[in-house]
């Protein structure tokens, strides 16, 4: 991503950090995909396991 020095004119400074944030979250999911990927399907076994516990 190219260098961010500073808010561009006319652009609402909330607006701008909330969407750069937003980019820069999505690129570093995109960049550990497999790594996501393995912790949503632990998470997932972890929440069904915890629930067919409960309902015995």
């Amino acid at each position: 991503m190219k260098e961010l020095n500073g808010i561009p004119p006319g652009i609402n400074a909330v607006d701008y950090v909330v969407v750069l944030d937003t980019i820069l979250n999505f690129e570093t999911i995109l960049e550990n995909e497999d790594e996501v990927s393995d912790i949503i399907e632990k998470t997932r076994n972890f929440l069904f396991s915890s629930m067919k516990g409960n309902l015995k």
